[in-house]
């Protein structure tokens, strides 16, 4: 028995079920620290093998599940009246999305999603992200992951540069990934703009110097203050 097999006998997964079965896999040497585990850099590594997933889910995931959870208490859910795409940028391990679905469903919205998008520089992460949200939405529900980096001022292979959304509603998360300097945040508005429909942005950070960059990135959509539906800032959850 592993992660993947313990994930593949719940349903519907939650945030909580994800943290508790990777505190499960953490080896026992770093069981009571594993924010120490080796290649974690603080939890902002680009993390490459499934023991290092787990400790950054032990390590870290209550702290972001808190501010998840806070988001999705201030989203409009009584807005969505139609059908729902969901992109999640620099995924990690999905919790975002899985965080979304649980909010949708609790509302009986959950049918209203067709598809989700998963982008995600490691292929490590990302298949442990399209395993989780698998276990979370509804079956029909069609999962596009995309093993590719945020715009960050130069184009190259393994660079996203194009969106293709098909639903009316577009759910976009950003869940710590904005704060990141290396994040081109004028090409990441230029090639979520240029897809029309209606657009919801759901983003979170930490609370430090970088949060800043959520505000830059949402002055690009040119943002009235009627349009933000929550603006939220606590060191509890830094």
């Amino acid at each position: 028995m592993g992660y993947i097999d313990d994930i593949a006998s719940i349903y519907p997964l939650g945030v909580e079920d994800i943290i508790s079965i990777s505190r499960r896999y953490v080896p026992h040497s770093y069981r009571y620290h594993p924010w120490d585990y080796p290649g974690m850099n603080h939890g902002t590594a680009c993390l490459s093998n499934e023991e290092q997933l787990c400790c950054y889910m032990a390590a870290y995931g209550d702290m972001h599940r808190g501010k998840l959870n806070r988001i999705m208490a201030d989203f409009p859910i009584r807005m969505i009246d139609s059908d729902v795409e969901i992109i999640d940028w620099g995924c990690g391990q999905g919790i975002a999305t899985v965080s979304l679905v649980a909010a949708l469903r609790d509302a009986n919205l959950d049918g209203k999603i067709k598809k989700v998008t998963l982008i995600e520089p490691s292929a490590t992460a990302l298949s442990r992200a399209k395993l989780n949200v698998s276990r979370c939405v509804p079956g029909n529900v069609f999962i596009e992951d995309l093993n590719q980096y945020l715009p960050s001022g130069r184009s190259t292979n393994d660079t996203i540069n194009s969106l293709h959304i098909e639903e009316p509603i577009c759910i976009h998360l950003f869940s710590n990934i904005l704060d990141i300097s290396a994040i081109n945040l004028k090409e990441l508005a230029e090639l979520v703009g240029s897809s029309g429909y209606r657009h919801y942005f759901l983003c979170v950070g930490p609370a430090n110097s970088g949060n800043r960059r959520i505000e830059q990135f949402c002055r690009y959509f040119n943002t009235k203050e009627e349009d933000i539906f929550s603006d939220y800032r606590s060191s509890q959850h830094a």
